[in-house]
């Protein structure tokens, strides 16, 4: 995983984990959202749900033990996730062309899962619109500092920015915790004994419950499916015991009447009973969802006649199902006298007795037909009304529906052409997007042509300018000695040099007094101050020239050198930067740097050091100069400087000739910590914005490092940019 990522997510607020899929459980019970370490393995989770493994599986974590990290928003487990899988970049905008709200109307009414990412040609900071299935969660890190933003604030600030934006789709599969083995105890074992027991109590009770979790389970397995897997899982929990309250199979009244019809089936019927069925009115059991066992047990009978027909298994001529009956006996949508008279009607037709041969049977009488036949008519008037009304209620229902179908489709039209449109606008802007960007590429390719004619004619002048100040040096110093031989015979001869000749053959040495005293290295590990390592320290120079008698640009040579911006700066960085950078907590961002001070033992003045690259397939072997180049005792760069101590500002030139040159130095020595670029006045907007540049790039890419130019994933050096006027030297970029 991503070192950046670490150092993001390590400084969230943590927790011990332990306990292994057990631990797991209980951060998704409680709706953790953050990240999970245990050894090398990393498991994002966002309201309870494990979003994604890395640098190992959901296994690793079996048995366990790290650290929990508890994210400041939901936004951030979910895009490190996404970021971490990959995906698939869609499509790339310009804001100008299409804005970001426009862009989330869009994935939004799309379901989309994946990202936006709005980084690139913007200063400001990095910018995030995480999606799951439609729903969005924004995050950004803004200034010098990262400063995190979520919610509205965050999508606000992203929708106002102008810059180019990326489209990323990623799949974000949910990872299961698998259960905990489960540990065997005397109390469980007592548990089982006692449910073994309760076993041969009730058995179809518990077959008709086990049937009903069945199917509760399945209701509760759909509902779950449809929602949305990062949702909320209490709001997830109520909806499910809705779902199961408002679709239970088995009313009271259909189970009393299962009841009694299985007990009517499972006992024979006496020969008595069938003379007696005989005789009795004939009745289709279909029609009125009724047995002919009413002359068994009185008991029995009563129950069946006081059972609502609609509540039985069987269906009528209309085709209504039993669920459909119980629907509307519940409503009180059947005329009750129906059942009134079912019930007078059966009555009359025989009194059973203990004894089945004492079994009285009554003859139906020419009453008790009329009335079983006005039974029937009310029956099928009954039935016919309720084949209307259902017929009706059919032919509203297919109504809606259409007309539902009709507007759905009419709006998935309307839809389906915006984005339509959307869709040919993004195409044509992002043709002109590329159109622009080709012509500006070749007009930045004639700059830096023209750049280039420039430099080289730059270093032709230079050249000449240094032997012109060498020529004019030689003849006042000519001019000097025949003035000091027409004077006084005993007054000694003074010696004039030019600046550039006087530097070029200057080191300096960062000596102590004593090595018991304050020394860098101890200030470097908080075992000396300030005070005591600057008493302690001193800067000695060597020169390939005699310096006695010396005059450099009017000045004794000692006067002159202490008074150079570049002396100034070796002094700075040995006496005030290391301390700096310790008493402003940045030691970590300023890693690089804050090592290499301590490791100083000598700095050159218009040093030369060796650099390798490969160029259109050649291995080269070049020197690169330097206003400044600081070294450890075996001669290997530490920092380099280049100075411009004019009155025009450090031009873009100026910058991108350091950094070039500062990289190349570092690819080829992995000592190299800082390079800097020193001025007496200030920097040009277009010389910061290829600092920025250099330094820049994404979220993941920058990290807590601070101006890190990046050569590899582990390896870079700081650019460092400095003022100074009147001898005080102030570092502008990074910030500390």
């Amino acid at each position: 995983m991503d070192s950046d990522v670490i150092e993001i997510v390590t400084g969230w607020e943590e927790r011990p984990f332990g306990g292994g899929f057990a631990g797991l459980s209980d951060l998704a019970a409680a709706g953790f959202t953050g990240a999970v370490s245990a050894d090398m393995a990393w498991a994002f989770f966002v309201n309870g749900r494990v979003v994604g493994v890395f640098e190992g599986t959901i296994e690793s974590f079996e048995s366990a033990e790290g650290t929990a990290y508890t994210a400041p928003d939901p936004s951030l487990p979910l895009l490190f996730t996404m970021r971490e899988q990959g995906g698939e970049t869609r499509a790339s905008y310009y804001t100008n062309e299409t804005s970001i709200s426009e862009a989330d109307a869009t994935l939004k009414s799309g379901k989309f899962t994946g990202y936006i990412e709005l980084s690139e040609n913007v200063l400001s900071g990095d910018y995030y619109v995480v999606y799951h299935g439609g729903k969005s969660m924004s995050a950004a890190f803004v200034g010098n500092n990262r400063t995190l933003l979520t919610g509205e604030e965050a999508f606000e600030r992203a929708d106002d920015e102008v810059g180019i934006f990326e489209v990323k789709a990623v799949d974000v599969d949910i990872v299961e915790i698998p259960e905990p083995e489960p540990e065997q105890t005397a109390e469980s074992f007592d548990a089982e004994d006692d449910d073994q027991e309760d076993v041969t109590f009730g058995a179809v009770g518990a077959a008709d419950s086990e049937a009903a979790t069945d199917e509760t389970a399945e209701e509760t397995t759909a509902a779950s499916e449809s929602s949305d897997p990062l949702s909320d899982p209490i709001a997830e929990t109520e909806e499910v015991a809705a779902a199961e309250a408002a679709t239970d199979p088995t009313p009271p009244e259909a189970e009393a009447a299962h009841a009694a019809s299985e007990q009517a089936s499972d006992e024979p019927a006496t020969a008595d009973a069938e003379h007696v069925s005989a005789e009795a009115p004939e009745i289709d059991e279909e029609e009125d969802g009724e047995t002919a066992a009413t002359v068994d047990d009185p008991q029995r009978a009563d129950t069946a006649a006081q059972t609502p027909p609609e509540s039985r298994e069987p269906s009528d001529e209309s085709g209504a199902t039993s669920a459909d009956a119980s629907a509307k006996a519940a409503s009180g949508a059947v005329d009750p006298d129906v059942f009134s008279e079912e019930a007078e009607w059966r009555n009359a037709k025989s009194i059973p007795a203990l004894d089945p041969e004492e079994t009285e049977v009554n003859e139906p009488s020419g009453d008790d037909e009329r009335q079983r036949r006005r039974i029937q008519r009310r029956r099928q008037a009954a039935r016919t009304d309720r084949t209307r009304d259902e017929s009706a209620a059919a032919r509203g229902r297919q109504g809606g529906q259409s007309r539902q179908a009709a507007a759905q489709k009419q709006q998935s039209t309307a839809a389906s052409g915006e984005l339509e449109q959307r869709l040919e606008r993004a195409v044509a802007a992002k043709k002109t997007a590329e159109t622009e960007r080709q012509q500006t590429l070749e007009r930045l390719s004639t700059v830096e042509a023209e750049r280039d004619e420039q430099r080289e004619r730059a270093d032709r002048l230079a050249e000449s300018v240094e032997r012109l100040e060498a020529e004019v040096d030689e003849l006042e110093a000519k001019l000097a000695a025949a003035e000091a031989g027409s004077g006084d015979e005993g007054s000694a001869p003074e010696r004039t040099m030019g600046r550039s000749e006087a530097l070029d053959g200057t080191n300096l040495f960062v000596r102590y007094g004593t090595k018991s005293g304050g020394t860098l290295e101890k200030a470097h590990g908080g075992q000396a101050d300030r005070s005591d390592v600057v008493e302690n320290l001193r800067l000695e120079h060597h020169t390939r020239f005699e310096t006695d008698g010396l005059h450099v640009e009017g000045e004794p040579y000692e006067t002159f050198l202490e008074g150079t911006v570049e002396y100034g700066f070796v002094k700075w960085v040995v006496d005030d930067l290391l301390y700096e950078i310790r008493d402003t907590g940045n030691v970590a961002a300023m890693q690089e740097l804050f090592d290499a001070i301590p490791k100083i033992d000598r700095a050159e003045l218009g040093g030369d050091v060796s650099v390798q690259f490969v160029e259109d397939g050649e291995e080269h072997r070049e020197q690169r100069t330097f206003d400044v180049v600081l070294r450890d005792r075996m001669g290997n760069p530490l920092l380099v400087a280049d100075v411009n101590d004019s009155r025009a500002a450090a031009s873009e030139a100026m910058m991108s000739s350091l950094i070039q040159n500062a990289g190349q130095v570092a690819e080829t020595s992995d000592s190299l910590g800082a390079s800097f670029l020193v001025t007496t006045s200030y920097f040009e907007p277009e010389a910061l914005e290829t600092a920025t540049d250099a330094t820049g790039g994404g979220l993941l890419s920058r990290g807590k490092r601070k101006s890190l130019v990046r050569l590899t994933r582990k390896r870079g050096f700081h650019l460092c940019l400095v003022e100074t006027r009147n001898g005080d030297f102030h570092l502008n970029v990074p910030e500390l």
